[in-house]
């Protein structure tokens, strides 16, 4: 048998048990402990796929790696940049009394829309870089 029908057959049996599931939880027949009890099992299954298979990727293609890691230091670099210049400065607005920010919450939030900032830029860079190099071509 075809891996690929294996796979089909696999995702076609989790979807049934998925649906079977919700169907159970919604109708009120179950409680929340096996219903949460296979979305744990999903996550488990997602997250050693996530880990998994990229690893196999890397042994049996190992210059696609190189462009693979290359990628993920860029991400890195850029997640550091963010780091440098977020500010923890805990900011003072209509109602921020009422939630809890500390200085590392404020630092993660600056962190995260400065990557937000420098990835959108260097998209829309890369978008009018594209569009005049095939102005030229």
């Amino acid at each position: 048998m075809k891996l690929s029908k294996v796979t089909t057959i696999l995702l076609i049996t989790i979807m049934c048990l998925c649906i079977l599931f919700t169907a159970l939880y919604m109708s009120a027949t179950i409680d929340e402990g096996p219903y949460l009890g296979w979305m744990y099992f999903l996550l488990g299954i997602a997250v050693a796929s996530v880990l998994i298979f990229p690893a196999i990727f890397f042994i049996t293609n190992p210059k696609g790696a190189k462009g693979a890691l290359v990628g993920l230091v860029a991400l890195v670099v850029i997640g550091g940049i963010s780091y440098l210049l977020a500010d923890s400065t805990i900011p003072k607005f209509i109602g921020s009394e009422l939630i809890e920010i500390t200085e590392s919450t404020s630092k993660m939030v600056d962190t995260g829309l400065f990557g937000l900032y420098i990835l959108s830029v260097l998209t829309a860079l890369s978008i009018v870089y594209i569009e005049v190099a095939k102005m030229f071509k």
